[in-house]
């Protein structure tokens, strides 16, 4: 993994200057200000949602030691729960609606790096395009939140064992973030079920592609507005490698 993750941050480095040239720029704009929406969207829902969940477990408790300690686990619990359930819910919505964009972003790196006479023509449009991200989206996030959670709750009931879920759950997140950014560059070689197939193929490609996206994410506001658009860029240089 660590090649592959030493290959994926030089995509990164060289997609910075890919995403600001003039035929790519404005699709690094509308993601960017649709991936800031959802931000604040998902961490309002944090800030917000953590302290309903507290009131609401501690309100009946009269027994001034009991609801201190229920009050301090459940501010732990809820922020670590709705910070996953958000992001996982987050990344994967900007994805599917960033998606027709992201498509032409990928076919302009993939069209720049082995020319036009090599592209492969996408034959269904911004609608499949669409529909497709949507159909990955669903699948992934049923799969993500089911393996997540298991690993989260494994955690909170036998500490010990947190060294090891806390790092399976960023590459559980990592493998499916660095999936969304594939598909935008698949959909235009193989289909549905094949992508699949072939992201399980590569998967240590999409957790290093997936890991700098979720890395981006803690810088905030410009790692937001620059990770959808970086990481379809990184996706596209690094899977040109895999196809021509």
């Amino acid at each position: 993994m660590f090649s592959d993750l030493i290959s994926t941050i030089s995509a990164y480095v060289r997609s910075l200057g890919l995403i600001l040239l003039p035929t790519n720029l404005k699709y690094l704009m509308l993601s960017g200000i649709i991936s800031l929406i959802f931000y604040g969207v998902a961490l309002t829902g944090i800030w917000y949602g953590g302290d309903y969940v507290t009131d609401f477990l501690t309100n009946k408790i009269s027994n001034s030691t009991v609801r201190a300690i229920v009050d301090t686990l459940s501010n732990i619990l809820s922020f670590v729960g709705l910070s996953l359930i958000l992001l996982v819910l987050y990344k994967h919505i900007i994805l599917v609606l960033t998606g027709p964009f992201m498509g032409l972003l990928s076919a302009n790196i993939e069209k720049r790096e082995v020319g036009s006479s090599n592209l492969k023509e996408d034959k269904f449009g911004l609608g499949y395009s669409f529909y497709r991200g949507m159909r990955i989206a669903v699948r992934n996030i049923i799969r993500e939140l089911f393996f997540s959670l298991i690993l989260l709750v494994l955690g909170v009931i036998v500490p010990p064992l947190a060294i090891v879920t806390t790092p399976l759950i960023f590459l559980i997140q990592a493998y499916y973030a660095g999936f969304a950014s594939f598909d935008y560059y698949l959909e235009r070689h193989l289909d549905y079920k094949n992508s699949i197939q072939f992201v399980r193929g590569n998967r240590l490609l999409a957790m290093s592609n997936g890991s700098v996206f979720l890395a981006l994410l803690l810088i905030p506001i410009v790692g937001a507005f620059l990770a959808p658009s970086l990481s379809t860029s990184a996706a596209a240089l690094a899977l040109n490698k895999k196809f021509y």
